[in-house]
């Protein structure tokens, strides 16, 4: 028996979070980062992995015609030509040939879609040269910035194998389990973007990851309490997010998160952070500019994937 729908109140300032980052869509372009590498496409990559999870778990039918579906039937289209459009910019393009060295970071965007049937030939042939080049060998990366790669590249079709998901797994500090008491905000991001990657969103729980779920759901649990009670709201999101990756029920405790979210979701901006929390409340509204596009759209993009991940699963069950 499932446990009473009260996630539902968290549909409204999610679908308001959906139509803010809709309207501010241009935000997202790539950002000049004031370095020799150009613009980063730390933004667009973010939203182009976003959209991919939500335009595939929003084609779960959803009887109740909520706030959340009615949100994305109207904000996905316009992501994704907004999307395309940004891969399709002549600068965004050529600099992966400029600068072949961070060219897989560079194409995540254009690998996202690609996840999703589009194909731009400029990028494929830049794909082919990254590989003739051996820069797809993604081996030296970190742990999880190896998942990630791996990932994104067999989502996008790149890569015909399916992934060692287990071995890749057993690598991260996450499989690791260090002292509870040594996870900090970097072992936080890294241990909740594992989970991310390995469960492909929470579409699938692997065999071995099931055996160690409990394990798994105490260090999310731990994080989650901890940047709860230090109002880091980006972590909070992830968190949530990444336990509902892990389990198909929801405890009470993280019941009681999302009603902490609901309290500060603002106008469809979520605070990433105390200090971004404070600024809202003092000036008795969201910030604006792009000061505070960049304080709430992360956290308010992960709390719409926090919403819509519990929803359609909920919805896909019956």
């Amino acid at each position: 028996m499932r446990p009473p729908d009260d996630a539902s109140l968290l549909r409204q300032p999610a679908a308001d979070a959906i139509r803010w980052l809709t309207q501010d869509l241009p935000r997202f372009a790539p950002q000049n980062d004031g370095t020799p590498r150009g613009a980063s496409v730390k933004r667009l990559a973010e939203l182009a992995l976003a959209y991919i999870q939500l335009e595939s778990w929003s084609k779960v039918a959803c009887r109740e015609r909520c706030a959340v579906c009615a949100g994305l039937e109207t904000a996905l289209p316009r992501w994704r030509r907004f999307l395309i459009e940004q891969c399709e910019m002549p600068a965004y393009a050529e600099h992966v040939r400029k600068v072949p060295a961070r060219g897989l970071d560079t194409l995540l965007p254009y690998l996202a879609l690609r996840a999703r049937g589009y194909r731009y030939e400029f990028h494929e042939e830049s794909l082919r040269r990254l590989e003739e080049s051996g820069l797809l060998d993604v081996a030296e990366r970190g742990a999880y910035r190896l998942l990630e790669a791996k990932w994104i590249l067999w989502q996008a079709g790149w890569s015909v194998s399916e992934p060692e998901w287990r071995e890749l797994y057993l690598r991260t500090s996450l499989a690791r389990r260090r002292r509870l008491s040594y996870v900090d905000t970097i072992a936080a991001y890294t241990a909740t973007h594992t989970v991310f990657y390995i469960t492909d969103f929470g579409t699938r729980v692997p065999g071995y990851l099931a055996h160690e779920a409990a394990a798994v759901t105490e260090v999310l649990t731990s994080s989650l309490i901890h940047y709860w009670r230090v109002h880091h709201w980006d972590l909070v999101a992830e968190c949530l997010l990444a336990l509902a990756c892990v389990n198909e029920q929801r405890s009470s405790l993280e019941a009681a998160a999302e009603n902490a979210l609901t309290i500060r979701w603002h106008k469809g901006r979520l605070p990433a952070t105390r200090d971004d929390e404070n600024e809202c409340q003092h000036r008795e509204t969201a910030p604006r500019g792009e000061s505070g596009f960049r304080a709430c759209y992360h956290s308010s993009l992960v709390g719409i994937l926090a919403v819509a991940r519990r929803h359609y699963h909920r919805t896909a069950l019956g």
